[in-house]
């Protein structure tokens, strides 16, 4: 097996996720499934970045789990964790109108099935907004916590 640069963890992150994306078990992903591999590690690339990622490269129409190693390796700026996680809180303060690191349920209920490539369903909302009970205070939930919950 060839070695790459990418540390233990993230080379497992991205392993599983390739495998996640990879649902025929063909060994193989589509240079149009790169995306959706890099969002399962926390990353979140925008169709344009996975794009120039993919210019002047050699990938063919399909690519190997070595393959895909190498090619993040060379041709994809990663992201930390920590940047990931300053992301996300960054993302939910837009929605904190007041400063006191809340979100109301509505507002996050209208975020959740209004934006995104992939916004939920009014039932997948409710869902949701149930099981992090744990989280509301006053009809509002902790985004700090909610940062966390999404990170993993």
């Amino acid at each position: 097996m060839a070695r790459t640069g990418l540390s233990k963890e993230l080379r497992e992150a991205l392993k599983q996720a390739f495998e996640d994306v990879d649902v025929n078990q063909t060994g193989t992903i589509s240079r149009g499934e790169l995306r959706s591999v890099l969002q399962l590690c926390g990353q979140n690339p925008t169709s344009e970045e996975v794009a120039a990622y993919l210019e002047g490269s050699d990938v063919p129409g399909e690519m190997s789990q070595e393959e895909f190693f190498r090619f993040v390796e060379r041709r994809v700026p990663l992201k930390t964790p920590s940047q990931i996680d300053q992301e996300l809180m960054e993302a939910f303060e837009k929605f904190d109108d007041d400063g006191d690191f809340t979100i109301s349920k509505e507002e996050f209920r209208k975020v959740m099935t209004r934006l995104g490539n992939e916004p939920l369903t009014e039932q997948d909302a409710d869902a949701l907004l149930e099981s992090l009970g744990s989280l509301e205070t006053e009809g509002k939930l902790n985004v700090a916590e909610l940062a966390k919950l999404f990170m993993g």
